[in-house]
């Protein structure tokens, strides 16, 4: 297997063949862990399991009163790493690496394709407006695109322009009090409260239009949303980092991975993924008030 890593954070798991591959990987650079300025990329081997090669004695460094019970066995061949050899005579899967690019200025293709928007994107005006509606419902960042262009400003740089003044005003930035005085100000406050609280996004369609009819109100009506949005596969963007913050789940699979001596990659790789996941669904579904019998 290659195990891929960039800036400290494994990001695909690849059997490799002899077969020549072109692998491209797409990352933010604030994602990830800079070190003195630089961001390291990293492509590994392994096999996963224990094994032996003819010639070379085993490499289970661990003390005998640490093995495990019924123990997994043959670590893998000891060899000194130093030392210069021909893939064949090397007891380790080896990778020749062509060349890799860079591309620091890469643009990823815009609408995104999540936001399901048919846009032909022309240079010309109906293209931005169908752009900043799918976007935004608000016409003051579209009246200041259309400013902009009869400055001068080109196509792109009026768009962008735009998006930003939307992500810099104070109704993107700060949450509205449920609170205020204008009721439909405070009903679309709950709406997104709700929302990102569940779902860790803004609030949906449905919910936008029970604010906008001032439904949220009825108690009745507020405990259906919630139900609703605990069932909306959406609502794991919330509870996958508040379990793994709140029972700190990286410990208890860094004290698994110590007891098996790291001898076996396989868990590393597929298991301790399984144990969050699991953990994950446990939890959302006891969180949505079907108990834990459900889960047997």
């Amino acid at each position: 297997m290659l195990w891929v890593k960039v800036g400290g954070k494994y990001i695909d798991y690849r059997s490799i063949s002899e077969k020549s591959e072109v692998l491209t990987y797409a990352v933010r650079m604030e994602d990830h862990l800079i070190d003195d300025g630089v961001i390291k990329v990293m492509l590994r081997t392994f096999v996963e399991m224990p094994y032996s090669v003819e010639g070379f004695e085993n490499d289970d460094r661990s003390k005998p009163e640490d093995k495990i019970p019924g123990g997994i066995g043959v670590y893998r061949p000891k060899f000194d790493r130093k030392k210069l050899r021909t893939p064949d005579s090397q007891p380790v899967p080896s990778i020749v690496i062509e060349s890799i690019e860079i591309d620091y200025d890469h643009r990823a293709a815009w609408p995104p394709a999540n936001w399901d928007v048919d846009v032909d994107i022309k240079n010309d005006t109906a293209s931005a407006q169908r752009l900043l509606e799918s976007w935004i419902e608000r016409a003051q960042f579209f009246s200041l695109y259309r400013q902009l262009r009869s400055q001068g400003v080109d196509f792109d740089d009026a768009l962008r322009a735009a998006f930003q003044s939307v992500l810099m005003s104070g109704r993107f930035r700060y949450l509205a009090s449920p609170l205020d005085k204008d009721s439909s100000v405070a009903q679309h406050a709950v709406a997104s409260r709700l929302s990102f609280m569940l779902t860790g996004g803004p609030p949906d369609e449905e919910l936008r239009k029970l604010a906008a009819a001032e439904k949220l109100k009825d108690p009745q009506v507020l405990d259906a949303q919630v139900d609703r949005l605990l069932d909306d596969p959406r609502s794991l963007d919330f509870f996958q980092p508040f379990v793994v913050q709140w029972l700190n789940m990286d410990q208890p699979i860094t004290v698994v991975m110590s007891h098996f001596k790291k001898q076996d990659f396989r868990f590393g790789r597929h298991l301790k993924a399984f144990m969050k996941d699991e953990t994950d669904s446990c939890c959302h579904t006891e969180f949505g008030g079907r108990g834990w019998s459900e889960l047997q």
